[in-house]
């Protein structure tokens, strides 16, 4: 109906069936703008090391599956199902994190046998899958044409998503770093056009008096075979005077190799990763270097992992279940050598870890009688933990 000359249209549920690449964009970007800089951002050098660095680190870590009240590790057949797919758990883990950085969310469908138990992960790739969410009525439903003909329920479905605007759909972080990768693709085309020149810059040959359009195309002619891309050292003969006027500012005054640069710090605020890990040594020592991998561990690194944790353990597991799936990150810091001796010689001082413990931490064997636990009393004899049945002065 019409109200005040304007079209009144009754909505009864609001419905996304977008996938992350396709949503528009509120920055004012075109939905093909956004798909063009989707393709072009990972052939920049900062952004695929960016998503190389997260999306290695995470599918190397180790997954381990606990048991809530005592965090044993446990062998269960939940963990089977990372080496049963058509991927390795590696580039499963891989692709599942890649795709969440650069189109939003990561998709695996999680194939169940006849009692419900997860039997195996089926990967699906960006366009194999579409998701619908009915915000009205807080429903979500996906359609994966290769592993069902109907819809699918989220229960069955692993979505690694971050960066949300409603809750349960996610933007890949080239959504928000539009204008910034702009900048950066601009630069490296200018620097490819500068060097492909032959360090050349644009501008015009102006002469002191008035020159007949033959002559205008015969010093047009000669110019432009002395100084094409491929005859960068030749010389131009001209045969009256001129001058040449230059249009364009050569490398340093546009300040190209200073853009390029802050292009990489960029990027590296976005990913949230130091530009030291993206190749950026400008400012560096051995400390910084160490400083950011622990960084890098804690505040890049830690977030994912929780988010990561979070999905599988309630589709895999769920609330009632006495189990829950631990991905190790201390795997992620075994390169800081001084830091893990440091951190293992204080655990075992101190009864926390047994020396079979930290031996294990670190991907040693066993040894005989390394399972006891060392407290710093000065009597030897009452040093282990376990069967020490004695009082010491200090008790009594």
């Amino acid at each position: 109906m019409k109200l005040f000359g304007y079209t009144i249209e009754k909505r009864s549920e609001e419905t996304s069936n977008l996938t992350p690449a396709e949503e528009p964009n509120g920055a004012g970007f075109s939905l093909g703008y956004y798909v063009k800089q989707l393709q072009v951002s990972t052939t920049l050098s900062a952004v695929f090391a960016a998503v190389e660095l997260i999306s290695n680190s995470l599918a190397q870590l180790p997954i381990h599956i606990r048991k809530k009240k005592t965090n044993e590790l446990v062998e269960h057949p939940i963990e089977k199902i990372f080496y049963t797919s058509l991927l390795s758990k590696f580039i499963l883990m891989k692709q599942l994190v890649v795709d969440m950085l650069l189109n939003g969310s990561g998709i695996a469908y999680i194939k169940r046998n006849a009692s419900g138990q997860p039997e195996k992960l089926i990967y699906c790739a960006k366009g194999e899958w579409s998701r619908t969410y009915d915000s009205l009525n807080g429903i979500i439903q996906y359609q994966i044409p290769k592993c069902s003909t109907s819809t699918i329920g989220p229960e069955d479905v692993i979505d690694l998503y971050k960066n949300t605007t409603n809750g349960v759909e996610g933007k890949g972080l080239i959504f928000y770093a539009l204008r910034a990768l702009s900048i950066y693709n601009s630069a490296e085309n200018a620097a490819q056009s500068y060097y492909e020149s032959g360090c050349q810059v644009n501008g015009i040959l102006k002469s002191s008096r008035r020159l007949s359009k033959k002559q205008e195309e015969a010093i047009k002619t000669a110019w432009n075979t002395a100084h094409n891309a491929y005859s960068t050292n030749s010389i131009a003969v001209m045969d009256i005077d001129l001058d040449y006027v230059p249009l364009s500012g050569n490398a340093n005054d546009s300040q190209l190799l200073e853009t390029r640069k802050f292009s990489i710090q960029e990027v590296a605020r976005y990913f949230n990763i130091s530009p030291i890990l993206l190749g950026d040594l400008s400012h560096t020592s051995y400390n910084s270097i160490e400083q950011s991998q622990l960084e890098f561990v804690l505040h890049t690194l830690g977030p994912y992992i929780e988010l990561i944790q979070d999905e599988f353990n309630r589709k895999l597991f769920g609330w009632g279940s006495e189990y829950y799936i631990d991905i190790d990150e201390t795997h992620a810091m075994l390169a800081d050598k001084t830091s893990t001796a440091n951190y293992l010689s204080t655990m075992t001082k101190n009864g926390i870890l047994s020396i079979n413990e930290a031996r294990h931490y670190i991907g040693m064997q066993p040894i005989e009688g390394g399972d006891t636990h060392i407290i710093p009393f000065t009597d030897l004899s009452q040093n282990t933990i376990e069967g020490n049945d004695k009082n010491t002065e200090a008790e009594k």
